[in-house]
C-alpha cells in the first residue's frame, strides 16, 4: 500500500506566547509524520523543550543510519551461500548488519588490544643506521643555528 503525501502529514500548532502575532497566519503548518515520532521519542526521553531544528536533525540522522543498515544487509543478502540464499530480508540479517556498522562507527580497541598491536609492531627491528651514511650539515655560514646578524657598537 503505497502512502500519498497527504497522508504521511499532519497538522500542527506552533504558534507560543513569543512569536504569537508572528505566526498568525501560520498558525496550521503541516509537518511530515515522521517528525511527530521524533516528537514522541524526545517526550518519552524526558525533553520537553528544544530548539526546532533537532527535529531535522534527528530525522536527517535517523535516516541515514537507518538507510545504512538497510543497505549493509541487502549486500549482506546477495553474498549468502547457496544453502542459506533467500529473496528476502529476515530480522536477522537486519541485526546482523546493525552490528557491522556500529563495529565500524563505535569501535574503539582498549588500551590491552593497543599494547598488543604495539608489541606486535616494536618485534620488528628498526633498520640499522651505519656511519657511513651519515648525515651531513651544510657549511657554516648556511646553517640556520649560526648569527645572521652583527652588533654595532657606537662608540660616541
Amino acid at each position: 500500500m503505497a502512502l500519498k503525501r497527504e497522508d504521511s502529514l499532519e497538522t500542527v500548532n506552533t504558534s507560543s506566547s513569543a512569536n504569537t502575532a508572528a505566526t498568525s497566519n501560520n498558525s496550521n503548518i503541516k509537518q511530515p509524520q515522521p517528525f511527530d515520532w521524533i516528537k514522541e521519542i524526545l517526550k518519552e526521553q524526558g525533553v520537553n523543550e528544544y530548539d526546532s531544528a533537532i527535529l531535522d536533525i534527528l530525522h536527517d540522522y535517523s535516516y541515514h543510519y537507518l538507510s545504512s543498515i538497510l543497505k549493509e544487509a541487502a549486500e549482506n543478502l546477495l553474498h549468502r551461500t547457496e544453502p542459506n540464499k533467500q529473496e528476502y530480508m529476515d530480522k536477522e540479517d537486519i541485526e546482523f548488519a546493525k552490528s557491522q556498522i556500529h563495529k565500524t562507527r563505535t569501535y574503539s580497541p582498549n588500551l590491552l588490544e593497543m599494547m598488543e598491536d604495539a608489541a606486535q609492531v616494536n618485534r620488528i627491528p628498526l633498520p640499522f643506521v651505519s656511519h657511513h651514511h651519515k648525515m651531513k650539515l651544510p657549511p657554516k655560514p648556511y646553517r640556520l643555528t649560526s648569527q645572521n646578524f652583527q652588533l654595532d657598537h657606537d662608540d660616541k
